[in-house]
């Protein structure tokens, strides 16, 4: 990352007629804001530092939204980054449609992961920025359901994000505007793929069925229905996998 943030920013003056290197500095930018929020602290620290320092270059150079994630990144000090006092300043650029695929992927890995003060800071700081950003704006939310599928999508062939995925969805739907949108087209088996949901647990369907009573994206009676009668990769079960119903 170190080597990232000292090779672009000389480069930088030659991106307007370089789309490509255009492409490649706004990749590394949102790259390291996935970075900025995910669960580690030194490594969010790390990732700020890197946007500290490219990001002054980015923006003279005209970088789509460098401007933006200046304004939420450069001019703080470091250990807001590892302390958790920038999370909401990193959720608050939530409103830009093209920078909340990686939001949603730091987030998420915050948000499910085992450190609770930091799973609860982030739940807040991404459940307020929504509520305070995109308010009931149904387009607005539309596509941040888009950003959340998408990267549902890009994650169905590993069980690494399921869980934390299941408890953002959740924390989205009761917390925000998405909890009143209409349901889509397609199924939620077809989003996730099948394989993921053979991973997510009733319980949390069924939880969700009971704290829930405004249209979702998901219908929890469904989503139960889906777990049971869906196909799923061949397992071997152990005598404490069978469930009592």
């Amino acid at each position: 990352m170190d080597g990232l943030a000292a090779l672009l920013p000389p480069l930088l003056p030659c991106a307007p007629r370089a789309p490509r290197l255009l492409g490649l500095t706004q990749g590394a930018l949102l790259a390291a804001l996935r970075q900025a929020a995910e669960r580690i602290a030194r490594m969010r620290e790390a990732s700020a530092a890197c946007l500290q320092r490219l990001l002054p270059a980015a923006a003279a150079a005209g970088v789509p939204l460098a401007r933006e994630l200046s304004a939420a990144v450069c001019g703080r000090p470091l250990e807001q980054f590892s302390n958790l006092e920038a999370l909401p300043a990193l959720a608050a650029l939530i409103a830009h449609p093209a920078l909340q695929e990686p939001l949603l992927e730091g987030f998420t890995f915050s948000i499910g992961g085992l450190d609770s003060q930091l799973s609860t800071a982030a739940g807040d700081a991404l459940a307020d920025a929504v509520q305070e950003r995109l308010g009931d704006d149904v387009a607005a939310l539309e596509g941040l359901g888009g950003s959340l599928l998408a990267l549902w999508r890009r994650q169905q062939r590993g069980g690494r994000l399921c869980t934390p995925l299941l408890l953002t969805a959740d924390l989205l739907l009761s917390r925000t505007g998405l909890r009143d949108l209409e349901s889509p087209g397609s199924t939620f088996p077809e989003q996730v793929g099948h394989g993921q949901v053979a991973l997510l647990p009733l319980s949390a369907t069924c939880c969700q069925a009971a704290g829930l009573s405004s249209p979702t994206w998901l219908r929890p009676p469904a989503a139960a229905k889906l777990l049971l009668y869906n196909r799923s990769p061949a397992t071997t079960p152990s005598p404490s996998s069978h469930s009592p119903f």
